[in-house]
C-alpha cells in the first residue's frame, strides 16, 4: 500500500514522489507476488528447455503407453517419453515432458515444462528444466537444472561423490546472469528425486492404508526434504480413453496434502499440484496444443492466480498505517513450523487457536552502526546464495546511498526510500538474485527485499527478508519485506516504502529459499480474523 508519508514527499533518495493517495486496487497490488517462489518452485521447479527436449525425443512414436510391460516392470525403468497437461478448472495452463533414456553406467531423466500464467493481468511465460543423471542402484550422481522467465535466468547444477564414511557429498552450482556462485553440503544417503519415492513404495508391495517416511534431495534448496507416501491402494482412473487400474499415493511434504495416481512402474498418470492445478497424462501432441508456433488454446485462460490466492479476513480494520498494535487469529497454521514468534510479533494459544500480537515499532534513531552489538546477528551480516551482498557492484551502491551516514535507521530509510523509488514496479516471475535485480531494476515485493536486504548487510547493518501476508483492500495476500537489526529485529518495506512496515504485515517465516517454500501449503487453508 503506497501511503505518504510526512517528510518523504521530497526526499532526495527517491527518484519519484511518493503518491498523494493510495493508488487504485489494479496498480497499488503490484507489490505483491505469489509465485516468485512458492508457485513456480513447487510447480514447475523440475522442468526442462523445452527446445531441447523436443529435439531429444524424436518422433512421436517414442511416446510410451499409459501401461508398461511386464519386462518394464522386471526392469524397473523403460525408456521414452511422457507428456502431462497442466490445467486449472479444465483450462490449460501449460504442459511438462519427462524423457528417460539409459546411458554408460546408468540412466538419465530430463524433466520439462513450459507454463503461461496471469498474474495482475499481465502474462508471465516460464520454461524450466532438471537433466538428473542416476547409477544402476538409481542413486542420483549428478544434476542440472534451469528456470527461465522473461527477466530472469537461473540455472543450478551439481555432482554427488560418495565418502569413505558412507556419507555422500553434493558439490553444487547456483547461477544467475553472469555470476556463479558455489558450494557443498553432505547427505547421509543418496539423493533421491522426489517422483522416484513413488516406484520405492511399490516395489514394497504395499497393503491400502500403509505409510512410509523418507526423504529425497531438492537440487533448488540444496537439501533433503522429508515426505510421508501413504498408499490408498488401487482406483479406476480414466487415462487418454482408457480404464486404468492406477495406484493412489497421498504424498505429504511441508504441510501439504497431494494425490497422485501411477501406474505399475511408478510412472504418473493424474497428479494434483500445488494452487489447485492438476497434471494429467496426455499425448505429445494434446499436451502441446497451444503452445507451438502458430496455436492458441480454445479457451485460453483468464483466471488471475495472484488475486485467486487471496487469505480470507474475517473483520474489518480499518486503516493501518498509524495503527500502534493488533491481535489477529490465524486458522489453518501449523504455528511450530512457521517463524511467528520474535520481534515486534508474539504468539498466545486461545482455546486452541493461535493468536498474533504485533506491536508497531518506534523509530529510534540514536543507534548507530559503531555503538550496536552485532554479535549475535554476524551471519545476516555475510553474502548468502542470491544476496550476493559482496559483490564489488552491490558494495558501491551501498557506499553511494550510504555516503557517510552511521545511524541505522537512517542508512535503513535511505537504502529503502532508493530501492522504491529507482525500482520498475512489474511482476517478474523467477528467483529473484540481488545482482541480477540491481542490474534490471525491475520487479516486485521479492525483488525489492531481496535487493534492500543485500544492500544493507553490504553497508553493515543485518538484514533478512521476512515473508508472510500483507493486508490490503479486506484481504491478506502473499508478500515480502525486510527486517533489520537494531538491538532487535524492526521491519521495514521497501516496496510500499514503509518503514517501520504497518501492523498489516504477518511474518510467518525468514530466510532464503528452503524458509519461504514452506508457505506453498497455506494456499486455500489460512485464513485470518481480526481479534482487536
Amino acid at each position: 500500500v503506497w501511503y505518504n508519508h510526512r517528510g518523504v514527499l521530497n526526499d532526495p533518495y527517491l527518484a519519484h514522489p511518493v503518491r498523494e493517495n493510495r493508488l487504485t486496487t489494479p496498480e497499488w497490488r503490484r507489490g505483491l507476488s505469489t509465485f516468485d517462489l512458492l508457485g513456480i518452485l513447487a510447480v514447475v521447479g523440475m522442468i526442462a528447455s523445452v527446445s531441447w527436449l523436443i529435439s531429444k525425443s524424436g518422433s512421436p512414436s517414442s511416446e510410451n503407453s499409459i501401461l508398461p510391460t511386464a519386462e518394464d516392470i522386471a526392469a524397473g525403468f523403460r525408456e521414452g517419453d511422457e507428456w502431462h497437461g497442466i490445467y486449472r478448472r479444465d483450462q490449460k495452463l501449460g504442459f511438462i515432458s519427462i524423457h528417460r533414456t539409459r546411458v554408460e553406467g546408468g540412466y538419465e531423466i530430463a524433466y520439462s515444462t513450459l507454463m503461461t500464467i496471469r498474474m495482475m493481468g499481465q502474462e508471465q511465460r516460464i520454461e524450466a528444466h532438471l537433466l538428473s543423471r542416476l547409477n544402476t542402484q538409481f542413486e542420483m550422481t549428478s544434476f542440472s537444472g534451469e528456470l527461465s522467465t522473461a527477466l530472469t535466468e537461473f540455472a543450478v547444477g551439481g555432482e554427488v561423490t560418495p565418502q569413505d564414511d558412507g556419507t555422500y557429498l553434493v558439490t553444487y552450482r547456483l547461477a544467475t546472469g553472469d555470476e556463479v556462485e558455489s558450494g557443498q553440503i553432505t547427505l547421509p544417503r543418496a539423493p533421491q528425486l522426489q517422483g522416484d519415492l513413488r516406484t520405492i513404495v511399490l516395489e514394497n508391495n504395499p497393503l491400502p492404508g500403509e505409510s512410509f517416511v523418507t526423504t529425497f534431495f531438492d537440487p533448488l534448496r540444496q537439501r533433503e526434504t522429508e515426505i510421508v507416501l501413504d498408499y490408498q491402494g488401487r482406483e479406476m482412473i480414466a487415462v487418454m480413453g482408457q480404464s486404468v487400474n492406477a495406484h493412489h499415493i497421498v504424498q505429504h511434504l511441508e504441510g501439504q496434502q497431494l494425490s497422485v495416481w501411477v501406474n505399475d512402474l511408478g510412472e504418473t498418470l493424474r497428479e494434483e499440484l500445488p494452487l489447485g492445478l492438476i497434471g494429467v497424462r496426455e499425448s505429445r501432441g494434446q499436451a502441446m496444443y497451444g503452445f507451438r508456433h502458430g496455436e492458441s488454446p480454445e479457451a485460453p485462460d483468464e483466471t488471475d492466480l495472484l488475486t485467486e490466492a487471496s487469505i480470507p479476513l474475517t473483520g474489518n480494520p480499518g486503516d493501518l498505517t498509524t495503527r500502534p498494535r493488533i491481535s489477529w487469529r490465524l486458522s489453518g497454521i501449523v504455528a511450530e513450523e512457521l517463524d511467528l514468534e520474535g520481534g515486534r510479533q508474539s504468539v498466545t494459544n486461545e482455546e486452541g487457536s493461535t493468536v498474533l500480537a504485533i506491536v508497531r515499532e518506534p523509530i529510534d534513531t540514536a543507534p548507530t552502526l559503531d555503538d550496536t552489538d552485532f554479535s549475535t546477528v554476524t551471519e545476516f551480516l555475510e553474502p548468502s546464495p542470491l544476496i550476493q551482498s559482496d559483490h564489488r557492484l552491490i558494495v558501491d551502491k551501498a557506499r553511494e546511498i550510504r555516503g557517510d551516514e552511521r545511524r541505522i535507521s537512517e542508512i535503513v530509510r535511505r537504502t529503502s526510500a532508493w530501492v522504491h523509488g529507482h525500482m520498475t514496479q512489474q511482476m517478474v516471475a523467477g528467483i529473484p538474485s540481488a545482482i541480477e535485480i540491481l542490474d534490471h531494476m525491475t520487479g516486485d515485493c521479492n525483488e525489492h527485499a531481496t535487493l534492500t536486504t543485500a544492500l544493507l548487510r553490504a553497508a553493515g547493518v543485518p538484514a533478512r527478508i521476512a515473508t508472510g501476508v500483507a493486508y490490503m483492500d479486506g484481504a491478506f495476500y502473499f508478500h515480502a519485506w525486510v527486517e533489520y537489526w537494531q538491538n532487535g529485529w524492526r521491519s521495514v518495506d521497501p516496496t510500499w516504502h514503509q518503514q517501520p512496515a504497518d501492523v498489516g504485515h504477518i511474518r510467518l517465516a525468514t530466510g532464503g529459499i528452503d524458509r519461504q517454500l514452506i508457505l506453498g501449503p497455506l494456499f486455500g487453508r489460512m485464513s485470518v480474523e481480526l481479534v482487536e
